[in-house]
């Protein structure tokens, strides 16, 4: 070959991409062709069944597996997902769903309506009840006739009007419609898949079929638990980089900060260690997260309970409750709460609730005068250091509520001097949960994180059976509860609203305490974990990058 001035140059050049090429391939080919995965430890064993989803455990996987209609985003902001649009009607009843026509599942198979409707209509079969979260279906037109036994499930008001348009059909006006759908209970199933394992559905991962961005492929109970991108998901364009998504159950938070620290994991539970937050800083500067999340942490009394029958039991209690000491001292900060409604929710529209609350007082005595109060209480109720009130609290066996539950206990046995002898059943989180939903309890220490941003998702922890752990009933709170639903206006919604936390704070039927943020390190390469902003704690992996620095 003749090489003339023109083809050197040429020569040169393709010599220079050849070099850059190979310069690529050889000092950086070990990171670009790595598989992109993302480890975050979400602290225990997870249910996948959308029906049953009852823990944050199992809302983070699930956030990744499935789809539904809507969704929230990283700012805790509604926006669609599995539709493209949709219509209410006039009066508010009907609501119609167009559905994002590429959407499929892990299989291949297209999600449509029908898919829908199999899964609502499971949901309410009394054979196949769902569990959590079961009370926001019953503004459905016929889902409480057809729980109850009544009707059968395929009277349900959710309708297939075409492969890709589902409807439902309200009993009601209910202006949360939108925010209910968001809860897992109104996924759609598949139902190909239910129909080959039937009662193993959902128990291992050839028996869990996923129309989101990612699927199973390993399961090791109470270890971990993987993900791999779908490649049938519709909207893999906007994904981020994850391609591998490797969850953890690590309960202990120790063992959990130093996996961190060992480069293992990319993000921890929220249940790090009790420490300063100086000294958090200190160690992990930008990564330590702190998350104002809508959680509330509790006492739930059992009121099917003998011993909690009385209100002057109930009183006594929240009164010897010593809050300052649980959030300053145990939880480095966090703020007292006393009403039902978390008291940020809304925009902190329920900020001073507790001082509409009559006979509540006591919140600004000190702890010297509530001691009195609490004995006189006890007292009253006809207890005797000869004949002490013994009770037992539930709690998960995390350093969290182990640490504040002991607090608690020493906290009653100072004030109560004697009347009241207290015993603790700590458990690990999934035995935990089974019990709370069995009821199988006296006092229950737990939490509540928002699943949308309206007071109404707290108060309706104290309505009907459905998560209504503490079996409240007063009908008065029930009422007023289900009118604020049907409320014209939002200003009237907050009005009863209100007037749940006060009913329910004149029962003294529960026993909230604190109002917590959450805790996490988060590796500094993980790009769209925005938990600064996201009050819900709703996150999905297919916003996020992980990043090689």
């Amino acid at each position: 070959m003749v090489v003339t001035m023109k083809n050197t140059k040429l020569v040169l050049a393709v010599g220079l991409v050849l070099f850059a090429f190979l310069v690529k391939k050889f000092f950086y080919g070990s990171k670009s062709s790595k598989v992109v995965t993302l480890v975050e430890n979400i602290g225990a064993d997870v249910v996948l069944n959308p029906h049953l989803i009852d823990a944050a455990e199992s809302w983070r996987v699930a956030s990744d597996i499935y789809e539904g209609l809507v969704d929230y985003d990283v700012d805790a902001k509604l926006r669609l997902t599995g539709a493209k649009k949709y219509e209410i009607s006039d009066d508010g009843k009907i609501y119609t769903f167009y559905l994002v026509e590429e959407a499929k599942w892990a299989n291949g198979d297209t999600v449509t309506a029908s898919d829908y409707v199999f899964a609502l209509r499971r949901a309410v079969n009394p054979s196949t009840l769902g569990g959590a979260y079961l009370s926001n279906l019953y503004d459905i037109k016929n889902a409480k006739k057809i729980v109850n036994g009544e009707l059968d499930c395929s009277e349900l008001g959710v309708y297939a009007k075409d492969k890709y348009i589902l409807v439902f059909e309200l009993e009601h006006a209910n202006f949360e419609f939108l925010h209910y759908l968001t809860l897992p209970i109104f996924l759609p199933i598949h139902k190909a898949t239910i129909e080959k394992y039937g009662i193993k559905s959902f128990s291992t991962i050839e028996s869990i079929m996923s129309n989101g961005p990612y699927k199973i492929v390993s399961w090791v109970r109470n270890s971990s638990i993987e993900l791999v991108r779908s490649d049938n998901y519709w909207d893999k364009k906007n994904m981020g980089n994850v391609e591998r998504v490797k969850f953890l159950m690590i309960e202990n938070a120790v063992s959990d900060l130093n996996m961190f620290r060992s480069k293992d994991e990319h993000i921890t539970n929220v249940n790090i260690p009790i420490m300063e937050e100086s000294d958090y800083v200190k160690e992990f500067g930008s990564m330590y997260k702190k998350t104002p999340v809508l959680c509330q942490l509790r006492m739930v009394f059992n009121l099917d309970c003998e011993k909690f029958k009385d209100i002057n039991v109930r009183k006594a209690f929240n009164v010897a409750l010593d809050r300052d000491a649980i959030n300053k001292v145990v939880l480095k900060g966090a703020t007292n709460s006393y009403s039902v409604i978390h008291e940020q929710v809304y925009g902190g529209e329920f900020k001073d609730e507790v001082k509409r609350f009559v006979d509540y007082d006591w919140v600004n005595l000190g702890m010297k005068e509530r001691k009195k109060i609490a004995i006189d209480l006890i007292k009253k109720a006809g207890y005797s250091v000869k004949k002490p009130l013994k009770v037992s609290i539930l709690s998960s066996n995390d350093v969290l509520f182990r640490s504040i539950t002991t607090a608690v206990q020493d906290n009653f046995k100072s004030v109560f001097d004697g009347l009241v002898v207290c015993e603790i059943e700590f458990l690990d989180r999934r035995t935990f949960l089974a019990k709370m939903n069995k009821y199988d309890f006296e006092i229950m220490n737990c939490r509540w994180i928002a699943d949308y941003n309206l007071p109404s998702n707290y108060s309706m922890l104290y309505v009907g059976d459905n998560m209504n752990y503490s079996r409240y009933r007063n009908p008065r709170y029930s009422r007023t509860y289900y009118d604020s639903i049907k409320a014209s206006s939002m200003g009237e919604y907050i009005s009863k609203q209100h007037l749940c936390s006060e009913i329910a704070a004149a029962d003294y039927a529960f026993m909230p305490y604190s109002l917590m943020y959450f805790r996490r390190i988060v590796r500094d390469n993980v790009e769209g974990y925005h938990s600064d902003r996201n009050v819900l704690d709703r996150h999905s992996t297919k916003y996020i990058n992980v990043i090689d620095k």
